[in-house]
């Protein structure tokens, strides 16, 4: 088994391994993928499962941290490798004692390149990147019908089942998930499916029999969660649900575009102390528009309040996130829908000391610097 193939079929495993773990619907649809795992070609692997089926498994990556044109190839994985080399070629002659300054410069350029693809990234890529893998012209979707007759060539007697194993590798650790009025900051690898994903995802479903999701950071192999979603018989979106999967819309600015673009990479210094090494990136991304900021911040901060009171969940950008928990409780008891011009009342209706006093609040509560040094939303 070649190193692409040994690769896969560990990530197979340990999405299979990570979903049972998360017990539930996860679990039992795990045990119906149990068996022995074969290596195939076109799919990957064909599983002999326990319930006396064939059970075809295609595994493919989709990415947060793309390229920028039509192929929407991986960038993250092409700067993962480049760091692989880089690595590699530093310790070809054993560790070193020390790191010269050549090695200390490269590794600011690395550390250079990833806050690059960061900034230029944006929540729709993960979209864009998921539609060219499954409905794109060198997409699978395509395939299915060659592969459930090339897996009649592993036993003809069974019944065929299809399924995809999709890799999705993110970082939206800006955002804001909120659930049920609980809310929390999203983590490295976690990825709530937009609304335009998860459509995407159950156009696919209506031909395959099993969709596995295996979530890691963007630029990382450490796997962070996995479900496994029943399709067959349209029960996509029931097996979604038992999952906490579903259709989340996005408040705020910057999911079709990024926020902080970079046309080229900042320039990495470094000073080396005593115990540590303090690298300076300079920052070649333009400031925000503080007024587009601001009115999307107003809308959607009513489209966040309203689905709060109806208990539906959302991710928010951190203004939008800002927004909503200064007027939260002004709003509980408020009778009538929330709009723009509510915002904007209540927001105009506080003093400044009492919005500062909310502000800081929300700071504290999350985390950022104080309030005379708060970052530039």
């Amino acid at each position: 088994m070649d190193e692409k193939k040994q690769n896969e079929l560990a990530i197979l495993k340990e999405a299979l391994q990570r979903a049972r773990s998360n017990g539930g619907e996860a679990r039992r649809n795990a045990d119906k993928l149990a068996g022995e795992i074969h290596p195939f070609e076109r799919p990957d692997f064909a599983i002999s499962s326990k319930t006396g089926k064939v059970i075809g498994i295609e595994h493919f990556r989709v990415d947060h941290f793309v390229r920028q044109d039509k192929s929407v190839q991986s960038a993250a994985a092409t700067f993962v490798n480049s760091c692989e080399d880089k690595r590699r070629q530093m310790l070809s002659n054993g560790a070193p004692n020390h790191f010269t300054d050549g090695m200390l410069g490269q590794i600011g350029e690395m550390i250079s390149q990833q806050i690059h693809l960061s900034n230029n990234a944006s929540v729709d890529d993960i979209k864009r990147s998921l539609e060219a893998r499954l409905f794109g012209a060198r997409g699978h979707i395509s395939k299915i019908e060659s592969y459930r007759a090339n897996l009649q060539s592993f036993n003809s007697a069974r019944a065929i089942e299809m399924g995809f194993l999709i890799e999705i590798h993110s970082d939206l650790r800006n955002l804001f998930l909120n659930d049920a009025h609980v809310a929390h900051k999203i983590q490295l690898g976690e990825l709530p499916l937009f609304e335009d994903a998860y459509d995407l995802l159950a156009k696919a479903a209506s031909t395959l029999d099993w969709i596995i999701l295996a979530f890691y950071g963007a630029t990382d192999n450490e796997i962070h969660n996995a479900v496994i979603i029943n399709c067959a018989n349209g029960n996509f979106s029931h097996s979604a649900s038992m999952q906490d999967i579903c259709a989340i819309p996005y408040l705020g600015l910057d999911k079709t575009a990024p926020k902080a673009r970079q046309y080229r990479r900042g320039k990495a210094e470094f000073t080396v102390g005593e115990e540590d090494i303090t690298y300076l990136v300079e920052r070649t991304s333009p400031l925000i528009d503080p007024e587009q900021l601001w009115q999307r911040a107003i809308t959607d901060g009513a489209i966040a309040l309203t689905k709060a009171r109806e208990g539906k969940p959302f991710v928010a950008t951190l203004p939008v996130q800002m927004l909503y928990e200064m007027l939260l409780d002004k709003v509980k008891h408020r009778q009538g829908p929330v709009t723009c011009n509510t915002t904007e009342k209540l927001l105009c209706s506080m003093n400044a000391a009492e919005r500062d006093l909310r502000i800081q609040r929300f700071a504290d509560k999350w985390g950022f610097p104080s309030l005379n040094s708060r970052p530039n939303f």
